[in-house]
């Protein structure tokens, strides 16, 4: 990575994930299985190059606690951000739509600091270029998670599990570390 982001920076990752198995594909597949492999291999890509990692979770649990509400689980995801004084949050999610032939990457953005979209364009780019998917482009989105933390935030969705090929897809480990890797090539284009 550059060596910007080799100087200790710290970056805080978010998944869906415990109770909530979130988008469910044709086949069974569950978002927060994918969202969560794709997540350990960008900790792991990103601590190869000297960054800090901090996660929202590690394993199959509820961030806040069992029966959380929806705002209680995602307030504790900007928590974990927040406590961890991150320099960019990155949020990973699965896309899902009634309609099965929709597939595509995207990643959203809210204009809270001058980066936000800057680290929106250059993770889009990344994976945009490097797969046979649609690219959904850069969109502004009033999610809870990347308007209420502080730092510079991104949420990607990262294809549609609803989309029979790109379920197919993304359940390869070879999809999952590419996706990984472009991710975190997009993060150190955002330090370059």
């Amino acid at each position: 990575l550059h060596p910007r982001v080799r100087r200790q920076r710290q970056m805080c990752i978010r998944d869906s994930g415990g109770s909530d198995p979130g988008a469910l594909g044709a086949s069974g597949t569950k978002e927060k299985d994918i969202t969560l492999a794709i997540t350990n291999y960008v900790k792991e890509y990103l601590e190869d190059c000297g960054a800090k990692v901090h996660m929202t979770r590690t394993s199959d649990v509820d961030v806040y606690g069992p029966n959380a509400s929806d705002k209680d689980e995602l307030q504790a995801r900007v928590n974990v951000g927040e406590r961890s004084r991150s320099d960019i949050f990155v949020s990973l999610h699965i896309n899902s739509s009634v309609n099965k032939n929709i597939g595509g990457f995207s990643t959203y953005y809210y204009p809270k600091t001058n980066n936000d979209l800057r680290l929106a364009q250059k993770i889009q780019h990344k994976l945009a270029s490097n797969f046979g998917v649609d690219d959904l482009g850069v969109r502004q989105a009033n999610f809870y998670v990347v308007k209420r933390i502080s730092m510079p935030a991104v949420l990607v969705e990262m294809c549609f599990i609803s989309n029979p090929k790109e379920e197919k897809l993304m359940k390869g480990k070879w999809f999952q570390k590419k996706t990984a890797k472009m991710i975190v090539e997009g993060i150190e284009e955002y330090f370059g």
